[in-house]
Order: C-alpha cells, then structure tokens, then sequence
C-alpha cells in the first residue's frame, strides 16, 4: 500500500499541470452538482415550511363575486375529507397596475384583502423596519409579500402607487409577510390594506372569494375539488358559474420555484456532462502514461513490482486527485451555494433557509471518487500488456515494414500540415475519446449560445413563450356593444394595422379532466402571429383544439387523441389537431375557433378587440382616444369625482356610476334607469358603456414570464463560459501530455532545425480534425436538444450562418488553447536531451 501510494505521489508531481487540470475538473463538476442538488432540496421545502409556520389553508377554490352562491361552503363544509374550512374575501382586479422602483408603469394582477380577512388564511407575520408609531402616521399602510420587496425592491416607508382604471391610489409600505396564497405575480399578488382603504378599492374592482379547507391527507383535496366541481355543475343553470380556479397544495408545491427549479436541474445535467469529460479524459491520460513510461513499468516489474501494485499506483493517483477535486468542489458549493438560494427567493418571493447537507454532499463526493477509481482500474489493466520483455522494447513488437502513412517524400503542400496529419492517424483510438468531450462541450455552447441569443431579445423571447396574441392594446366591451360594427370603425384609422376579435379569457374557464382552462378564441388561426405550433395544424372545424405543450406533457396527450371538454353543464368531445408552445396561464390555454367554442357555450359572442397599432403608434395615447372616443369605461364611471353644478347632471352621473359598479362586481349584461326629478323623467342605460376595460397585454405577459427569461438567460450564460472553460482545459491537459510524451521526437525535430513555433503548430493541428468532427457532432445534438425546448419556449429562430460562426470560434478557441497547452515544447533543449 504505501509503495503504490508513494508512485502515485510521483506521477501527481511529474504531471503537475495534467493534475492541477484534473483537479479543476472534479472541483467544477462536484461544485455544480452539490450546489443543485443542496438548493434544490432547500427550494422544494420552502413551499410546505410556509404552510406549516403559517398555519395556512393547504387547498383553496378561488372566483369572482358574480360566480359565487351561498350554498358553495355548505357542500365543502359538509364532505366528510374536509377536516377545516374558512371563506374569506377581497377585492380582485385584472385590470391593475403599479408604478415600478423607475417610475414605470407595469401591469399586475391584483387581489385586496384586510388583515381581519387574511388572518382567516394563515397566520399572518409582519416583517418590517418601522415602529408602531412610524407605521400609525402612514395615511394608507399597505403589506406586501416578500415578492415586492425581493424582486421588485421595495423596501419599508416607501410609497407604492398602485394605477386602476387610470386613477393612482397611493399607499406607503408598511411592512412585508410570507403567504401561501398569491404571493408573486404568476396568478395575482395578494395586498393587505386597511379597512377604510379597502372599502375605496372595493368600490371601483371586482369582489372576489377564497374557499380554503384542509383534509386528513393531502390526495383527498383533488377529490374535494372534484366533488365540489360536479355539484356546482350540478346545480347552475347553463354552467356560468364554473368559472373558478383551483389552488391545491400539491399543485402549488410543485409549481412553486419552477423556474429555479429547472435551472437547477440543469446544472445537474451539466455536472453529469463535465463528469464525462473527466472520466473520458482520465482514460486518455493512464493510457497515454503507460504508453510513455512503459520502459519505466518494465524496470518495476523487473524489480519485483507486481502487476497489480502499478494499476494500483494509477488507482490511487486518480483517487487522490478526485478527493482533492471534491473538497474544493465541495468548498466551491457552500461558497456559491447561497448566491443560487439568494437567486432562487428573489424569484419565488418566499422566504427560506439553506442547509449546508454537508452529508449529502460528501456521500454525492465519494460517488464521484468511485466512479474516478472505477475508470482508473478499467483502464490501468492495460497495463498486463506489456511485461517486462516487451516493455523494454518500449512496447514494440517486431517491425513489420507495412506501408508509411501520408509519407512525406509525396508532400505538396505544408510540411507542418503533413506531420500534424500523420499523428493524427497514428493515435486515431484516443482521439475518439477526446472527439466525445470536444462534442459534450460544444453541443452545450451551442445550445447554451443559441438560447442566450433568443432569450436577449426579450420581445421576441416574449412572444413565444406566452402562446396568445399579444396586442399593443386589448379592450374588452361591454354586452350591449354591436362588437362587429366598433371593429370597423376602428380598422378605417390609420393608426391601427389589423384587429382580432377574441374572448375574454381572464373570466371564462372551461375544464379538461377537471383541470380549469382558459379558452382561447378566434375565428381562424392562420393569421396570428404568437401561437406558434410544435406540431400539426391549426383547428379549422368545430370539433377541434389545440393545447400547449405543457398540457401534452404533464396528461400524456398527443396530436389525434381525443378528449371532453366541459363548460357548465355542457360537455363535448374534441380532436386535438394541434400542439402549442405556451407558458402563459401554466400551460393551461386551449385553443378553438368561434365554433367549436359554441357547441359548449351556445350563447358565445366575441367580447374583445385586439388592436395592432402601426409603428411609432403610442400606446398610452391612443387608449386614451379610444376611451373617449366609445364612451366612459366601467372603470372611469366608478371613479368619476368630478363636481356637477347642474343637478340634473349630478343625478345622471351617479345613476352611470351605479350602473357601472353593478355590471363590474355582479356581471350584470344590461341596466337600464328612470328618475322622476321635478316632473321631468331622467332615464338611461347600460349601453352607453361600450368599453369594460383597456389593457396592454404585453405588460401583463412581461411580469409574468419576466422571471423566466431572466433565469433561462443568466443560465445559459453561465453553462456556456464554463462549458468553453472544460474545452480549454482539455485542450490543456492533451497537448502538456503529448509534450512530455514526444519530448525526444520535439527535441530531434529541434535538432533538424524546426522551431518551437512551428512544432507548437504542427501539434495543434493534430486535434484539429478531431476539433472538427467533434464540433459537427456537437452542434447536430445542441440543435436536437434545442428543438426539446419547444413545448415551453416556442420554435426558436436562428441561421445556419449563425450556428456556423459559432462553430469556427469553438474550433479557434480550441485550437488556440491547444496551440498555449503546447508552450512547454520552448522548454525542450536539444543540448539537453544530448546529454541524456
């Protein structure tokens, strides 16, 4: 044993640089693996810790006021799987925005309550900076999840102007909470204000309610939920009444961190590619030794070493250098550990605790080192081939005068070139191995580059992963508005380019496998631009859909398979003709035409108009013309303050502004009203509200899907320079070994009048064809890879010119590594091999 380890020792000393690049390696292989494996443990609790320390409701059932009855929390009261249920209620608006930490406008989904009404959720605990005398000068406190305050930065006492239906409500930050319930901008972000200010903001939006219950296990929710579903079906009259969205908890933990998550199992998929790297590279480099110190090896054997005793001595050189590596891969994943879960709360807007898993992570090191011993033995076996007799011939057997490769009497061209090519032919076996790492690494930088590149135009990388159209201006009419007619007056300004008529999917559900959906509507598809298919076609007859892939993936569903698709009451099977890349809504859009929406939904009309502005149109300005233009909208009438001297008009105004509240919070399609004032009749209606609402979409889809593109980015950012950093370190590793192998064949090179340059050259351009194929087989497998990522980003465009310009920098990258690793050939001195 400790002869063996005593030749380890001295081989790790002769080949310092090869160990000190094989270390790097496993450090940056157990780094990466460690520090994802460690957060996404920690991130997958965060989740059900914030359930457990709030005392939160698990499972919730969530909808607007004019969707919901009385008798709804009797029948979930009254199921025997139901062990605790709270209603609670606020004020739900999807028509909100806020003014960002620059002053910018951003859209979110918004849902209002007072502390009375959360505190029926969960346990609610403030986190704040400020004292209670602080907090009790502010005119109107608002508390916010942490989401504000870790991805929007917002910190206490600064104020948050929250914009509905062009009017600013101010509120002053007063503190933030964890919550299990709306607490990012995924779905809406959960506000607590007080009382007075919520009776403000009650006025002017939506109610909306929250039926929370518990159950003995948690698989029993989905059969609540299911129950719930059936009896509401049951007992509606058309079905309006199942527009409702369900909050599991084994949805919500799963769904929680998603994006973190998944660049955390990336990072997996790159430990798993590097430790390929490595185990192939070690191969290379025992085989490599042998060959070199075979004369050395017969000298052992001669002496009494046994066979075993030297393939011990390259097992313990490479166990050694893999427990080096790990510890510092190891050190490297609790440094950089808390950076990722920094990136991960920032994200999630949750707050949550890393652990080291310092057991973990050395049980995950000594796998490594197994895996590192067990390619180290495989290989040092060769070594049975070469007893003493043969290995003093330096592993020669007798010379068989076959044909010389590429001789060089018949060179034409390039001396270099012709050397270069004759070691590359002579060597072809361990090229092979190197061509396998050179292929690992660049299919990842142009996975990783292509993805960057997509994802750094965040317009286009918007558009396709949100899977719905995406208008500069989408305005939802009222019932009584002749929705055709408003189209064609607005088509004839020069200010808009095209128009779609769509539905309002904010407020309709429909289910598959009781799983709420969001319709999506248009009378054809062929025109649109953001709803991009993976595969099949796009619907054209009333018994077709299409589904995002996201959908297909997590129900096993595919292009041909049939399904039922419920609205109320109504059910009726659909051909799925069509699968869509989509992100937006969870991947729950379904895709249909006027049609097929109407075999569900007989009473179906298109409610909203989606305006495509030419270009240098201002998006602001034009919806404030067109809310001029076509009367008040709901929201404006609400909010109206403006001071009336006629009495007349007075009345009319207020009469409006009832007649807007009640179509706004009960859903009402038509009001009418009749005044007797002083023997004059004062009367009106509904109809001259021709505009519920006016939103940009893109806004709304940019918070929403702006945490994945930031994540997928920085991402493929980071895996990219670190898969270049794993190229040039083999590069490194290849040309210092074939150095100190042809150390005499340089020096006679030397002697015959070449110069280190042109034999640093000639030893580059033998992994130059290997660089080559690698690269080609590398870029084919990144672009299947990438076609994998269509179901959740969209069809990604790019050139071949661009894939090709990539290709030749990884190639002179790589051969510019090659070409400094060769350096040491300055080194070589001809006196010295002379003396020798």
């Amino acid at each position: 044993m400790k002869k063996n380890l005593r030749l380890a020792y001295f081989n790790i000393k002769k080949h310092k640089s090869e160990s000190i690049s094989m270390i790097i390696l496993v450090m940056i292989c157990m780094m990466l693996l460690g520090s994802a494996v460690s957060n996404l443990i920690d991130i997958q609790k965060i989740y059900g810790n914030i359930v457990e320390s709030n005392h939160a409701v698990r499972n919730s059932i969530h909808m607007s006021d004019k969707n919901y009855h009385d008798f709804y929390d009797e029948q979930i009261i009254n199921n025997e799987k139901v062990t605790n249920f709270v209603h609670a209620e606020g004020a739900v608006t999807y028509a909100s925005k806020f003014l960002d930490k620059q002053g910018h406008e951003a859209s979110q989904y918004m849902f209002f309550m007072t502390e009375e009404e959360e505190k029926k959720l969960e346990d609610m605990h403030v986190d704040t900076t400020l004292t209670d005398a602080q907090i009790g000068e502010i005119e109107h406190p608002l508390y916010a999840p942490y989401y504000v305050k870790e991805s929007l930065g917002f910190v206490e006492g600064e104020e948050f102007n929250i914009i509905i239906g062009g009017k600013i409500y101010p509120f002053t930050i007063a503190g933030f909470f964890e919550s299990a319930i709306f607490s990012d901008n995924m779905l809406n972000l959960k506000l607590v204000i007080n009382d007075d200010d919520f009776r403000t903001i009650r006025s002017v939006v939506e109610k909306g309610h929250i039926l929370g219950y518990n159950t003995e296990d948690d698989s029993d929710a989905v059969k609540v939920y299911e129950a719930f579903s059936a009896y509401v079906e049951e007992n509606t009259s058309a079905g309006e009444n199942m527009n409702f969205i369900p909050m599991l908890y084994s949805d919500m933990d799963e769904q929680n961190g998603q994006f973190v998550k998944m660049i955390l199992k990336v990072m997996m998929v790159m430990a798993a590619l590097i430790l390929i790297t490595v185990l192939l590279m070690i191969s290379y480099k025992i085989a490599d030794d042998i060959s070199e110190q075979v004369v050395s090896i017969g000298v052992l054997e001669a002496l009494g070493y046994r066979i075993r005793d030297v393939e011990c001595s390259y097992i313990f050189e490479y166990m050694l250098l893999g427990i080096i590596g790990s510890i510092l891969g190891i050190i490297g994943s609790m440094i950089i550990s808390p950076v990722i879960f920094r990136i991960g709360i920032v994200m999630t807007g949750h707050h949550g605790q890393l652990t080291s898993h310092i057991l973990l992570q050395a049980g995950m090191g000594l796998g490594l080192i197994g895996f590192i011993c067990l390619i180290a033995w495989f290989r040092s076996r060769m070594v049975k081939k070469y007893p003493p007799v043969v290995a003093f011939r330096r592993g020669t057997g007798d010379h068989t005068y076959t044909k010389s490769i590429l001789p060089l009497e018949k060179t034409k061209w390039s001396i270099h070139v012709r050397l270069a090519m004759k070691g590359f032919l002579t060597n072809v076996s361990s090229n092979i191995g190197i061509g396998i790492c050179v292929a690992i690494s660049s299919c990842t930088i142009v996975l990783c580059f292509l993805l960057y590149s997509f994802l750094s135009d965040g317009s286009n990388a918007l558009n396709a992963m949100t899977g719905i159209e995406i208008p500069e201006a989408r305005v939802v009419v009222s019932y009584d508005t002749d929705i055709e007619a408003m189209r064609d007056e607005l088509i004839q300004d020069e200010r808009v380019e095209r128009i779609l008529l769509s539905t309002d999917w904010f407020n309709e559900q429909v289910q598959i496998y009781d799983r709420s959906m969001a319709p999506v509507v248009y009378e054809k598809y062929e025109n649109l631009e953001n709803v991009i298919l993976i595969e099949g076609r796009y619907p054209k007859h009333d018994n077709e859909i299409m589904i995002s892939g996201m959908f297909s993936t997590m129900n096993d569903l595919a292009q041909g398979d049939t399904v039922a698709v419920k609205f109320g009451r109504i059910e009726k099977d659909y051909i799925i003709c069509g699968i869509v890349s989509s992100m937006s809504n969870a991947g729950t859009n379904i895709y249909m035409t006027d049609a097929a929406y109407r075999r569900i939904n007989p009473s179906y009309k298109p409610n909203v108009i989606e305006i495509y502005l030419a270009d240098g149109v201002d998006y602001k300005e034009y919806s404030t013309w067109i809310q001029h233009s076509y009367g008040r909208s709901l929201s404006d009438a609400m909010e109206d303050e403006t001071h009336y001297d006629d009495k007349k008009e007075r009345i009319a105004k207020e009469a409006e502004k009832r007649m807007a509240r009640l179509i706004s919070m009960y859903g009402l399609s038509h009001v009418e009203y009749a005044i007797m004032i002083d023997g004059e009749e004062i009367k009106g209606s509904s109809s001259i509200f021709k505009i519920e609402s006016c939103i940009s979409l893109k806004e709304i889809m940019e918070t929403q899907t702006g945490g994945a593109v930031i994540a997928f980015r920085s991402g493929s950012g980071i895996f990219m320079l670190i898969s270049a950093m794993v190229i040039m370190i083999i590069m490194f590793m290849i040309m210092t070994s074939k150095v100190k192998k042809m150390r005499h064949e340089m020096g006679i090179y030397k002697a015959m009048g070449y110069t280190s340059r042109e034999l640093m050259i000639q030893l580059a351009l033998r992994v130059v064809p290997t660089l080559i194929a690698g690269v080609i087989c590398g870029t084919a497998l990144g672009l299947w890879a990438l076609s994998l990522t269509y179901s959740f980003l969209g069809e990604i465009q790019y050139s071949m010119l661009q894939v090709m310009i990539v290709d030749l920098i990884v190639i002179v990258f790589a051969f510019a590594s090659a070409y400094l690793g060769a350096g040491k050939i300055r080194k070589i001195s001809v006196c010295e091999l002379v003396s020798e």
